[in-house]
């Protein structure tokens, strides 16, 4: 499912729902690109506590907004905000049923939803590799979660075929433009994580040319 707008979904009294503004933020949005600096703009004007290490941080998703998402018009999908297998239903045979606790569902960029489910998403390595928290044990654990996010993309990339739709899912899950989406839901719980490290990947990767996966 997705709509024309950028924002949060209520249910409406008859049974419709609509796309409505997100409080502190605005909108509803028309496009991506205005989310991502309005989104900035607010978390700027109540955030005075940042680390030195994103100090930057808002200020450059700001300058980045017209390239981080692919789909800068809509449609936009609905983002569930808890996006684990402990909300999904499944029979005996692990047939999906249904995905539940959709409470706080909003219609965002495309680039939110091309996130592994949280029991499968790792760390970007920029944050953590030749530091403190490096090792073999941190490489080994790394290697297996590519293992498995291969095998999900898999998934995703049969039922795509089988449904005769576009593979715009399997082909950018985990890319470098999700995980932009996925260091904004990072800053917004406070996340220590210097953040401005993936914005310099980004940079190099989506501004100069390089390679965008």
């Amino acid at each position: 499912m997705a709509v024309d707008e950028i924002g949060l979904i209520f249910h409406n009294p008859d049974g419709t729902y609509r796309v409505d503004g997100i409080p502190g933020i605005g909108g509803p949005f028309s496009s991506a690109a205005d989310y991502f600096r309005s989104w900035a703009r607010a978390m700027l004007s109540r955030t005075a506590d940042t680390t030195d290490s994103n100090h930057d941080f808002l200020a450059r998703v700001q300058r980045l907004a017209n390239h981080i998402s692919i789909c800068d018009s809509g449609p936009f999908p609905i983002f569930h905000p808890d996006f684990g297998y402990h909300n999904f239903l499944v029979d005996d045979n692990y047939n999906m049923l249904a995905v539940i606790d959709w409470g706080g569902s909003a219609a965002l960029p495309l680039e939110f939803t091309h996130t592994f489910p949280f029991n499968l998403h790792s760390l970007h390595e920029v944050f953590w590799k030749d530091g403190p928290f490096d090792g073999p044990l941190a490489r080994e654990q790394e290697a297996q979660e590519k293992i498995d996010q291969a095998e999900y993309v898999a998934c995703v990339e049969g039922h795509e075929s089988r449904l005769r739709v576009n593979h715009s899912l399997s082909e950018n899950l985990g890319g470098i433009r999700s995980e932009v989406a996925g260091c904004i839901r990072m800053f917004e719980r406070r996340d220590q994580n210097p953040l401005a490290k993936l914005l310099d990947l980004v940079e190099q990767k989506l501004l100069v040319g390089g390679p965008q996966k």
